[in-house]
């Protein structure tokens, strides 16, 4: 476990140092992650100014699960954003058959490697925490340590969930040597969390719950603290779901790396 522990600080210090040393680099990353939050922020607010409530939801409540959203996919972006482009970076350029000759977790090693790269969503999370802070206090929801726990518990399952399905799609592009194609158009998909369910069609419900349950990423466990009567348990099910899918997607992945053969073969 130390060991572990070293390499994480060593190689995340160096990245982070390396990243900040282009301050060109870092603060136009910093401002682009502000710009594109608060963006979404004004979307929602014209609207609302326009439409008081939508299909039952108030405009803080939906700031509340944007704030949730945000925070899951901060957390996402730091620790497993590397998925996005795993096939081009790890794959086809030959960086994997280096890693395998480490006697070092393959995947513990690309995570840490790839955390000072992505070490500025911090400022997601940030922003994340703020904006369901201040939506929490606007709406007067309670607060005390069970409802602290359930969110802390919310959180954890909403993250494993989302990093599940991209790590489920850096695992098939062993097979197939790219899946760009499919992580861009998912984080798409992803966007459908942030609003609640029943504004969509019936179809889309239906597939957003059950065939692609991407709704458990943000607005299930959100709501399951803004309308506790109604979604009371849906924080338990989202950590479940997400053990369950996580569990999954790395034992797939590692299925597959012991299966895979080398772009030079």
């Amino acid at each position: 476990m130390n060991r572990y522990l070293k390499i994480l600080l060593s190689v995340s210090h160096k990245n982070f140092q390396d990243f900040v040393a282009d301050r060109v680099n870092f603060f136009t990353y910093f401002f682009t992650i502000v710009l594109y939050n608060a963006l979404n922020i004004i979307f929602l607010k014209v609207v609302f100014s326009y439409i008081p409530v939508i299909n039952g939801w108030s405009f803080y409540e939906l700031l509340f699960i944007f704030g949730y959203f945000t925070i899951v996919t901060g957390l996402f972006y730091m620790l497993f954003s590397w998925c996005l482009w795993f096939p081009n970076s790890y794959i086809i350029r030959g960086k994997l058959d280096l890693i395998r000759q480490y006697p070092i977790n393959p995947l513990f090693y690309i995570t840490v490697l790839e955390l000072g790269n992505s070490i500025m969503e911090i400022n997601s999370v940030v922003l994340g925490i703020a904006v369901l802070t201040y939506s929490w206090f606007k709406l007067c929801l309670n607060f005390d340590v069970f409802i602290f726990f359930k969110l802390i518990i919310s959180l954890t399952g909403s993250f494993l969930l989302i990093s599940s399905y991209f790590l489920f799609f850096s695992a098939v592009s062993f097979k197939i040597k790219s899946t760009a194609f499919m992580g861009t158009p998912f984080m798409e998909i992803v966007q459908f969390s942030q609003y609640p369910v029943s504004i969509y069609a019936h179809w889309l419900r239906f597939v957003l719950i059950y065939i692609i349950p991407v709704s458990f990423i943000a607005f299930f466990p959100s709501a399951s603290i803004l309308r506790a009567g109604h979604y009371g348990v849906f924080h338990l099910i989202t950590l479940l779901v997400g053990l369950g899918l996580f569990y999954f997607s790395v034992k797939f992945w590692f299925y597959n790396l012991r299966r895979y053969e080398s772009v030079g073969n």
